[in-house]
């Protein structure tokens, strides 16, 4: 029996799964009801998806926090949930013929998900991205204390310093010679 957990949230397509559309026709005033399988959604970070489907299995070691196992359908346990279709890169074999199928699958044709594991965690879109941009903070923030010196910016500054002298000395002779007499007295 092909026994997984799920890592991450899954629409699993599921025997029974049903949603169904009602209408009441205007000319005979008859319910009229139309049924679509769809996906079962499951994700084991949901606490009410958890007390609906989570177990502890202890013949294969998941013991304390509840987890969704799900299997192909070959010889399931009572809170299995029995899907149809091929795993994904989200469910972790619990089983060897589980792992058979999973590396069966794997071939090629899966790219990196985000589950609740760590190691897929930190290899996620968004843990990357913010890696990314944290390395270009520390790349700012060492060549900010290098000091990176701008060209002539020296000259400059002794420029301002020799101008702000000339600076005073104008004002302080202007202060210091005499004051212009008063037109108004004059006429």
């Amino acid at each position: 029996m092909a026994r997984w957990k799920l890592t991450e949230a899954h629409y699993l397509k599921v025997e029974g799964t049903k949603w169904e559309y009602s209408e009441i026709d205007r000319i005979t005033g008859r319910p009229k009801r139309t049924q679509f399988p769809v996906p079962l959604y499951l994700d084991p970070q949901n606490l009410d998806d958890l007390k609906a489907y989570g177990q502890t299995d202890p013949e294969l070691g998941l013991q304390g926090d509840p987890v969704i196992i799900v299997c192909n359908g070959a010889d399931p346990k009572p809170r299995d949930v029995v899907f149809i279709g091929t795993p994904t890169p989200g469910m972790y074999p619990l089983d060897d013929e589980a792992r058979a199928l999973t590396e069966k699958y794997s071939k090629g044709n899966w790219a990196p998900t985000t589950g609740i594991d760590p190691e897929s965690q930190n290899q996620s879109y968004s843990n990357q991205l913010m890696s990314g941009l944290i390395d270009q903070m520390t790349e700012l923030r060492n060549s900010k204390a290098e000091g990176t010196a701008v060209p002539g910016m020296t000259e400059f500054m002794q420029g301002m310093q020799m101008m702000m002298k000339q600076q005073t000395e104008i004002l302080a002779m202007l202060a210091s010679s005499k004051a212009p007499p008063d037109r108004r007295k004059l006429v």
